[in-house]
């Protein structure tokens, strides 16, 4: 009879082992369930990174680009702004010739 309640005791233990073994297994379950979503996320972040930087590099193109033509522009602008002025100086030169005899005439 003793040999029997040392089966059963087995058997019991046996039962509890696998009982804790379950429980285990579900927890790793759980835990790889988590890292699988974390993992997922993580992939999710890194592409809106990815994004956000290629959309960073085009903007920094198109403000590249955008301050160079103005640059342009402004130089473009000096230059007509120069020959504006040039040409007003002479214009003012060519005027004062034509009235100059007209200005240091000695009167009559």
């Amino acid at each position: 009879m003793s040999h029997q309640s040392t089966g059963a005791a087995s058997e019991a233990e046996k039962m509890k082992n696998l009982t804790i073994l379950g429980a285990l297994l579900k927890d790793i379950e759980r835990g790889m369930d988590d890292l699988e979503y974390k993992i997922l996320t993580d992939k999710m972040a890194l592409r809106q990174i990815h994004s956000d930087i290629k959309a960073t590099e085009k903007t920094a193109k198109e403000i590249e680009k955008s301050s160079s033509e103005m640059a342009i522009s402004s130089i473009d602008t000096l230059k007509n702004l120069k020959t504006m002025f040039r040409d007003k100086t002479s214009f003012e030169r060519k005027l004062c010739a034509q009235f100059e005899p007209l200005i240091t005439r000695k009167p009559k």
